[in-house]
């Protein structure tokens, strides 16, 4: 094994599997503001068509709809750990209390009202999108 440094790897993208494709787009862009749809495409022959959104801070998720997929998670920021994978999707935000005032108001699902997080510093909220995916905002540095 060696012991060299790895190189630097940023983070490109997150993917996320829903079952409507234009339900997703939409909530993603006109409540979390992932607003440029940089790429569309479909896997002929696999019932996969998706897109690629991207916000104003150059962060991009990429959206996967398949005919037949089915959810795995229920839409609780705890009961959720009963399935493995990747469990959420965080966002640093400045007032977590007044984005997710504003996204519950645009259609997301309110899991986790704004409050301290575990730390016992930070303020933490959980929404839904349309497929209970868990959407997370953070503020570690609150004040």
């Amino acid at each position: 094994m060696s012991n060299a440094p790895f190189p630097p790897m940023p983070f490109d993208h997150a993917g996320i599997s829903v079952r409507d494709l234009e339900v997703s787009v939409r909530f993603y862009g006109e409540v979390l503001g992932f607003s440029t749809c940089e790429e569309t495409f479909e896997l002929k022959g696999r019932d996969v068509r998706g897109a690629v959104l991207v916000n104003a801070d150059g962060v991009r998720i990429e959206l996967f709809e398949r005919k037949g997929s089915r959810a795995n998670r229920i839409g609780d920021p705890i009961e959720d750990t009963v399935v493995q994978g990747w469990f959420q999707l965080a966002f640093a935000v400045d007032d977590v209390q007044a984005l997710f005032d504003r996204t519950v108001a645009a259609g997301a699902k309110p899991l986790l009202t704004p409050r301290v997080a575990p730390d016992g510093r930070s303020i933490v909220a959980f929404i839904g999108d349309p497929d209970n995916n868990l959407v997370e905002f953070l503020n570690r540095r609150p004040g």
